[in-house]
């Protein structure tokens, strides 16, 4: 009996101190970083527009609201000095409504650090939308899945 009593305090004492340590492997929160508003880019070139690959990041979130395009994109590296562009190439996909593809190109001058970072852009998008030969137009964010 005195060594279930021994034991179950024993749990009791490592289940507050290991809830209570700032443990080096418990997950940290992601350093938020923002970037002013910026205006797409239109290259006016055929085919997709080369984009650096040396940065992996993911796409979070992204919405249109009233010609601005928000989204979030994270990635490892907290001291690195990266900004975004949105590119687009000028051309439409032949489809009803049809569409634009547009992309997410990193700036990358230097990558640096292990933390998560959750980076925040906006960008204005009136210099495309509204196009005038179009009631609607379909854009695309490539390597997003959700809907803008």
């Amino acid at each position: 009996m005195k060594r279930i009593k021994f034991f179950s305090a024993l749990a009791i004492i490592i289940m507050v101190l290991v809830s209570s340590c700032k443990c080096p492997f418990r997950p940290k929160e992601p350093i938020e970083k923002s970037q002013e508003r910026t205006e797409i880019e239109i290259t006016k070139s055929f085919g997709n527009p080369s984009i650096d690959s040396t940065l992996e990041f993911t796409i979070d979130t992204a919405a249109l609201i009233d010609n601005v395009l928000f989204a979030r994109v994270s990635y490892y590296g907290e001291k690195s000095d990266i900004s975004f562009k949105l590119v687009w190439n000028g051309t439409l996909l032949k489809s009803y409504p049809p569409k634009a593809i547009v992309y997410l190109d990193p700036q990358i001058k230097e990558i640096k650090g292990k933390q998560l970072v959750s980076h925040k852009l906006y960008f204005d998008m009136s210099p495309m939308l509204p196009m005038d030969s179009y009631d609607e137009v379909v854009l695309l964010l490539k390597d997003y899945n959700g809907k803008l």
